[in-house]
């Protein structure tokens, strides 16, 4: 099955090949948080930052927690900061691997690869490949997540 997250006002929505949206995905730029809303279900998911010693992505749905990630950073060259290579996620559907590649993400679980993320910095909205595992609403979860991957070495500039 092939996704697309499409760029609106305020986030994302994640459509299905008949342009049926089946998740929205808004960013809170105070705290940098993420919602994420499946419009089939009716449920949410929220994605948090946190940093207490070492940096850790959440997922929330109510009071569980869905998903757990930890970056891993690859060596840092001398001229920019270090950027995260993939992500370790600990879920409720077992242990998840999302490796930053070229152009986009691979998604793995148990070593086979369950889905992909296209390029993220594109003219072109983000499509997503997947086998039809996992909920629209999780995949909204794994995009924001994905967002952190490729923003957290952003700098801001005066």
């Amino acid at each position: 099955m092939t996704w697309c997250v499409k760029r609106y006002f305020g986030g994302w929505k994640l459509l299905d090949e008949k342009g049926v949206v089946e998740a929205s995905i808004r960013k809170n730029p105070r705290n940098r948080s993420f919602s994420i809303c499946g419009s089939t279900s009716g449920r949410c998911l929220d994605a948090v930052r946190q940093e207490k010693g070492s940096i850790c992505y959440l997922l929330h749905e109510d009071a569980d927690t869905v998903a757990c990630a930890r970056p891993v950073f690859d060596p840092a060259p001398l001229v920019r900061p270090p950027r995260i290579c993939r992500l370790l996620l600990d879920t409720r559907y077992g242990t998840m691997v999302m490796e930053r590649g070229n152009p986009g993400v691979r998604v793995l679980v148990n070593g086979q690869e369950v889905g992909r993320m296209s390029a993220f910095f594109s003219l072109l909205p983000v499509s997503i490949e997947h086998n039809g595992q996992f909920s629209a609403l999780f995949w909204g979860g794994l995009f924001a997540l994905a967002e952190y991957m490729f923003h957290e070495d952003d700098y801001l500039v005066v």
